[in-house]
């Protein structure tokens, strides 16, 4: 027979006890917490019913009490008596064409007053610069893309009609949503300045598409910059087939020249066009290439920046006769300056700049292009001064007309290295018989119908009797030259001394700044 442990029974029902008064103690805790929520809701409540009303009182008055404030405020503000319509102008007119702020002015006047926002308002103009790019917004870690076309739709809805300047900026596929390409096919219709922009990796085909929806009667500028390792995958279909009469100005950057018939037809009224990046890998592109510039007869304005041309390329004559400003950025390769310097025939030509010349290659062949430009009077050497130098007897053979010659620095000359740009304009180099050729006196003018020579930019005033002594050796030598153009800072402490041998004015760049629109 089982025994039962007498001390075991005991313990266990000493801990029953034990439970059972724990229970107890826990429904009389939650009897009493129940009570204390009861008291504090019916305080709670009590204070609602008492403080509320207060509170809204408050804001009532506080409203009338701001309202009369701002009032009075406005009624003394210098802005204050001017009609509607004068206070509109004055937005217009702060807005600056070619600044990034022009995007967001709009928001800004409207942001000062009550009346300044009615006024901004019913402004169509203040909305017409749309950005879409991806844009900070709180509670997100990375930009968002999404928020400028929200952004976007505000600002198309207050423009109305009026003619838009629209930016993209795509850095990822997923930007491209269908909220953002049915907004561009609806207003491209009344754009006035397009620039598409992507990223590395960004399929642009559905922007250019819905770009090319409908005929663009005001699109007068038109950018186009893709990735060159992209450019083969962005033209599905034609450009802008439906026309747009009145292009003038377009920059193209990293395009694949064998899709030029998708897009070449829309740039036939285009008079300054920039092309970028440009890579030729063979010598079907090259013919391509060469066949969308001949193609573009009204071009008055042509930039072209190299990257990379193959060496088998043919050259095939480029005719541009209303060709006036020719631009050319290179790297170190023969092939795109021999390409402008033996293929385009430009009767019109006035001014040529050469940009990534390098002082240890030479890069200019001494053969003469004047038949090829026959009114060339201007030439711009971009970058190094030193490298410009080692071009320079090049330059005399093949353009040998030039009356005026510029120089932009990519830093400011210090004394010694000016003088030695303006001793660089006899054949000598002004080093007397260190340098003299069997063939030519010493002294001898390099380019002898050279009028003006321009400096963008001077470490300082230079030496007065030193300037002397050169300019009267340059006359000695021939030159025709009267004119120096330095930096304004330069000018005032030397012009009046040397007023007898030399002219001297402002540094003033007058390349023309066409692409200006797109920066």
């Amino acid at each position: 027979m089982h025994q039962v442990n007498g001390d075991r029974q005991r313990r266990v029902r000493s801990l029953a006890k034990n439970l059972e008064k724990i229970a107890n103690t826990r429904r009389k805790l939650k009897d009493q917490f129940a009570l204390v929520k009861q008291e504090l809701e019916e305080k709670i409540a009590r204070a609602e019913r008492e403080l509320i009303p207060q509170l809204e009182n408050l804001d009532a008055q506080e409203k009338v009490i701001l309202l009369e404030h701002n009032l009075l405020h406005n009624m003394d503000a210098p802005t204050s008596n001017l009609p509607d319509e004068i206070l509109a102008m004055v937005f217009e007119a702060g807005m600056v064409r070619d600044s990034d702020d022009r995007f967001y002015f709009g928001e800004r006047v409207s942001h000062v007053s009550h009346r300044w926002r009615c006024v901004a308002l019913s402004t169509p103009c203040l909305w017409a610069h749309i950005w879409y790019r991806p844009l900070q917004v709180q509670g997100y870690e990375h930009e968002i893309f999404e928020a400028s076309v929200g952004r976007g739709s505000v600002y198309l809805s207050r423009s109305r009609r009026v003619p838009l300047d629209i930016r993209i900026h795509v850095v990822h596929n997923s930007d491209i949503s269908p909220d953002f390409l049915q907004s561009i096919r609806e207003h491209i219709g009344h754009c006035r300045s397009l620039s598409m922009i992507a990223e590395h990796g960004v399929s642009l085909p559905s922007v250019i598409e819905a770009t090319s929806y409908q005929v663009a009667p005001m699109l007068t500028s038109l950018e186009l910059s893709i990735p060159i390792t992209d450019s083969y995958s962005q033209f599905s279909t034609s450009f802008l087939p439906h026309g747009a009469p009145l292009l003038r100005t377009v920059h193209l950057g990293g395009i694949d020249y064998d899709t030029a018939p998708l897009w070449l037809p829309a740039l036939a009224s285009v008079t300054n066009l920039r092309l970028t990046n440009i890579v030729i890998e063979d010598s079907e592109e090259y013919v391509n290439f060469q066949n969308a510039l001949a193609a573009l007869q009204l071009l008055s304005h042509l930039e072209l920046t190299f990257e990379e041309v193959a060496s088998s390329s043919p050259h095939l004559s480029i005719v541009l006769p209303a060709l006036r400003y020719l631009h050319v950025d290179f790297k170190h390769d023969r092939s795109p300056l021999r390409t402008v310097m033996t293929s385009i025939h430009a009767p019109a030509l006035f001014c040529i700049s050469l940009a990534g010349l390098h002082e240890e290659l030479s890069l200019i062949e001494s053969t003469s292009a004047e038949s090829r430009f026959p009114s060339l009077r201007h030439v711009v050497l971009v970058g190094s001064v030193l490298a410009a130098l080692s071009e320079l007897e090049s330059l005399t053979v093949a353009l040998p007309k030039v009356e005026q010659v510029t120089y932009r620095c990519d830093q400011a000359l210090p004394d010694g290295l000016f003088f030695q740009v303006l001793k660089a304009h006899m054949a000598d180099g002004g080093d007397g018989d260190a340098h003299k050729e069997a063939n030519k006196p010493a002294d001898q003018a390099v380019w002898p119908n050279l009028r003006t020579i321009a400096i963008s930019a001077l470490q300082g005033p230079p030496d007065v009797l030193s300037l002397r002594r050169i300019i009267l050796r340059l006359r000695q030598a021939g030159s025709s030259i009267h004119t120096l153009l330095l930096p304004g800072s330069c000018v005032d402490n030397i012009a009046e001394v040397l007023q007898d041998v030399v002219k001297i004015e402002r540094f003033i760049d007058e390349w023309p700044m066409p692409f200006q629109c797109f920066q």
